[in-house]
């Protein structure tokens, strides 16, 4: 998938993962587009659950069950070095990353992963709700197509899933969605086409402080800490396009 196509292949799979009537539809889609990026290995994580054992908190994936078992049977489901940098990150980051840093040098859970992660390299997309961190999608290839563009988008759509997983359905079997004013969803869209505060306030006429008013209300009604998962959010429930 080339750089130039990701944005289009992405507001087209957010649309599929909105019209998903199953979790497992949701995460079967994602791990499609990551396809494109040359992930072979995809799995998701539940941090709430993380600490009954990370069979537990498996959502979907391929990670090895002979794996996650020896995981819990030694106790390194939490504090693992994976979730201490979910928990400090608000951006993707890779298994080397991980493997460089002196605090996790020599360890047990470099020995612990599965041969897909030990031959190559994963991307962690850490995803947090109302501030908090909600879990995690693994990436895994051989290697990875690691680009800036591929890091936002796999980030993008690891949101999007999580969100959509958890919208309430209403009565008509339709995610239920947050009532944004035209304004709010004036400014979402100017962010959603990669325009600036400044940019969006010189087109509606206001000031930019009025901008990050109306993105901050509407963060808040998608229950999201960060500008990204707010487009994401509203691009997921078709309220914008990129």
């Amino acid at each position: 998938m080339k750089d130039s196509g990701i944005y289009r292949q992405l507001s087209i799979a957010i649309c599929d993962i909105e019209s998903a009537r199953s979790e497992f539809t949701v995460w079967q889609r994602v791990r499609e587009f990551a396809a494109g990026l040359n992930c072979s290995h995809f799995f998701v994580v539940d941090n709430a659950k993380l600490t009954e054992g990370l069979t537990a908190a498996l959502v979907y994936g391929d990670s090895p069950p002979d794996v996650c078992s020896q995981i819990d049977r030694e106790r390194l489901n939490v504090e693992h070095p994976f979730e201490v940098y979910a928990r400090q990150s608000n951006v993707p980051f890779l298994v080397s990353d991980v493997r460089r840093d002196e605090r996790f040098r020599g360890q047990r859970w470099e020995e612990l992963m599965s041969e897909t992660l030990l031959r190559g390299d994963a991307l962690v997309a850490p995803v947090r709700r109302n501030g908090t961190l909600a879990g995690a999608a693994f990436f895994g290839g051989n290697p990875i197509k690691d680009t800036p563009v591929g890091r936002s988008a796999l980030l993008v759509i690891s949101h999007a899933a999580f969100d959509r997983i958890a919208t309430p359905m209403g009565a008509d079997g339709q995610p239920q969605m947050p009532a944004l004013t035209s304004r709010e969803l004036e400014c979402i869209q100017g962010l959603a086409r990669g325009h600036q505060d400044e940019e969006i306030a010189v087109q509606l006429g206001i000031s930019r402080r009025t901008v990050r008013f109306h993105v901050d209300h509407a963060k808040v009604k998608f229950g999201v800490s960060s500008r990204v998962h707010a487009v994401a959010a509203a691009v997921t429930r078709g309220l914008v396009t990129l």
